[in-house]
């Protein structure tokens, strides 16, 4: 009997830390996700200034 409750003891224990790890790799990923997600929306806000910045040019080159 005392092994068989060391062994649901050990299970417990292993099955704990598997759910904490699993836990922690998915707020990894969250995080990650809405990292890229910024990272995406401040590429896109720098193409759109430089199509400005390009569109300016041309305007500038056909006054001149």
């Amino acid at each position: 009997m005392r092994g068989f409750a060391s062994a649901v003891a050990i299970a417990l224990a292993v099955a704990v830390f598997a759910f904490a790890f699993a836990s922690q790799s998915a707020d990894s990923g969250r995080l990650s996700a809405q990292v890229l997600a910024l990272e995406s929306q401040v590429l896109h806000e720098r193409s759109l200034d430089a199509m400005e910045m390009g569109d300016w040019a041309f305007r500038d080159a056909l006054i001149d």
